[in-house]
């Protein structure tokens, strides 16, 4: 998959979304992604539902929040962290972007925070795979 191609393709409003999860690393070429997760702000998440874009009742059953699901798209109108109990600031964390080929990042310092709130397996392999990236460079 490519993340920059499948991201551009959904014309979302510049300044009202960012790139998380996998396809930051795809993106560096740290790794394939299977999906792209990008946060939205909770406007531009109203207007995709208008345009059509499904709920995800099951992510929202599980979890008590909202996701759309579009193929291999999730989309988030927020980001909980669950060890503080708190929800990330979405704009400020769209301005703290890094944007490489147009897109903008979730930085990757800010990406290990997140995946280390959530602990899996997968999560700390990709945190490896970060630190190990962000010493050589």
């Amino acid at each position: 998959m490519n993340t920059v191609e499948e991201v551009k393709k959904l014309a979302l409003p510049a300044g009202s979304y960012i790139v998380v999860g996998g396809g930051c690393l795809a993106v560096r070429g740290l790794r394939e992604t299977k999906d792209v997760d990008i946060v939205v702000t909770p406007t531009v998440f109203e207007m995709l539902i208008s345009q059509g874009w499904s709920l995800d009742s099951v992510y929202e059953q599980k979890w008590h929040r909202r996701r759309l699901k579009c193929g291999d798209i999730e989309i988030y109108p927020d980001i909980f962290l669950e060890k503080t109990n708190t929800f990330v600031d979405i704009d400020d964390l769209i301005q703290r972007a890094d944007v490489i080929d147009g897109i903008p990042l979730l930085p990757l310092k800010s990406l290990c925070m997140f995946k280390s709130d959530t602990g899996r397996e997968k999560d700390i392999q990709d945190i490896a795979l970060i630190d190990a990236f962000l010493r050589r460079n």
